[in-house]
């Protein structure tokens, strides 16, 4: 994935882009993981930022003795509260962090309290970086002392205005050069912009939310190995599901069920939350089965209506809807044709409701069909989609 490339430039000028500019390197940012893990005191989103980003050089280019990137958050009001790593002026081993509600990393430890997260993994880390800016909108991560390439990781406590759904960023990338020949080294910088997930929402009471389950075709009949494999490239899929519709991915809303899961969105737009269960998800699914050998074939079905929380899983008769219909004959039929990647039973409310209102989904070749499973008996509209 490419988020910006920042190139490393020697110019004749210190603020000039030219034809004749020397190419040393540059500075890619592969991407940012971005997940809500609370709410400030002002009533802020708390989010925290994974960035990943390469430092590469070009064969001849000498070694830089210094290379900087930096993130300027641009959007009124976002600041970064904390920068992981922070200083490294030793061999660091990897180690666990976590988010403290004073909205800073520190290691975690088993007595760790007032955490809005506990599970912050960071590799390995080599001196010298340091991080400047803590406390303002843009963040800088300098390394120093003989610039190596290779990727980077880095973890950032930022921030917004709890109305703010996109971030416009400033990637920025500096270096220093023993003998830069007469020219000024620069950065070319670009600007990027970075969607935000929504609030993590709790389901405590009766809520009204989107829900789906997934199940595997032939789960069962895999080795521990591959069941293993398969339920890791499906926690993959719904995961670029949720960045792709804009979303956190919240344990609270999930439940494994070993040959799939079920999951429940948040308050989200219901035009675009159908739109990507029905669109987005097969595509996905096909771009994830091009990459292995061994092709998932899945079942899902969809439905809105009440939700609530219990010790053991979810309430209300929405789960209970969409896991028939994920059973139901109908659906198992449509997976008997093996060219079927995906079958998707979308209820009839969320028929009627959204897909028959919008033309890119009423044109879809939803079959209508009357389910019954078990004392279960409802309307449903089986979409299956082939690679």
């Amino acid at each position: 994935m490419h988020l910006a490339r920042i190139d490393l430039l020697l110019t004749e000028e210190p603020r000039a882009f030219t034809s004749t500019d020397v190419h040393t390197g540059r500075i890619s940012v592969h991407g940012v993981q971005i997940d809500h893990i609370g709410v400030d005191d002002e009533d802020q989103d708390v989010l925290l930022l994974k960035v990943l980003y390469d430092v590469t050089f070009e064969e001849d280019a000498p070694e830089p003795l210094v290379a900087e990137i930096g993130f300027e958050f641009r959007t009124p009001d976002v600041r970064v509260r904390d920068a992981w790593p922070r200083s490294v002026t030793s061999d660091r081993p990897p180690e666990r962090l976590a988010v403290t509600r004073r909205l800073e990393f520190v290691r975690h430890t088993p007595d760790c309290t007032g955490l809005l997260d506990d599970n912050v993994p960071v590799p390995d880390l080599a001196p010298a970086v340091h991080a400047l800016g803590i406390g303002s909108g843009t963040v800088r991560w300098r390394h120093t002392g003989g610039v190596r390439p290779g990727p980077r990781r880095g973890w950032l406590v930022v921030t917004a205005p709890a109305s703010c759904r996109e971030v416009e960023v400033l990637a920025t990338a500096e270096h220093e050069l023993e003998d830069p020949l007469g020219m000024h080294p620069r950065g070319k910088p670009e600007t990027v912009f970075i969607r935000l997930p929504h609030r993590r929402q709790s389901l405590d009471g009766l809520r009204y939310r989107i829900g789906f389950a997934v199940d595997v075709v032939g789960f069962g009949s895999r080795t521990v190995e591959q069941q293993s494999a398969v339920q890791q490239r499906l926690s993959a899929v719904l995961g670029r599901f949720a960045d792709e519709l804009g979303i956190a991915v919240d344990p609270t809303s999930f439940a494994g069920e070993g040959d799939g899961f079920l999951y429940y969105l948040p308050d989200v737009d219901a035009l675009a939350a159908v739109r990507h269960l029905v669109r987005t998800v097969p595509r996905l699914l096909h771009e994830d089965n091009l990459r292995h050998d061994d092709r998932i074939r899945l079942r899902m079905a969809a439905d809105v209506g009440p939700v609530g929380s219990a010790p053991l899983g979810f309430t209300g008769p929405t789960t209970t809807r969409f896991c028939r219909l994920v059973e139901s004959s109908q659906i198992r039929d449509a997976m008997t044709t093996t060219d079927t990647d995906i079958a998707i039973f979308v209820s009839d409310t969320l028929n009627e409701d959204v897909v028959r209102q919008y033309g890119d989904l009423s044109c879809l070749p939803f079959e209508r069909h009357d389910v019954v499973v078990k004392n279960y008996q409802a309307v449903g509209h089986l979409l299956t989609c082939s690679p």
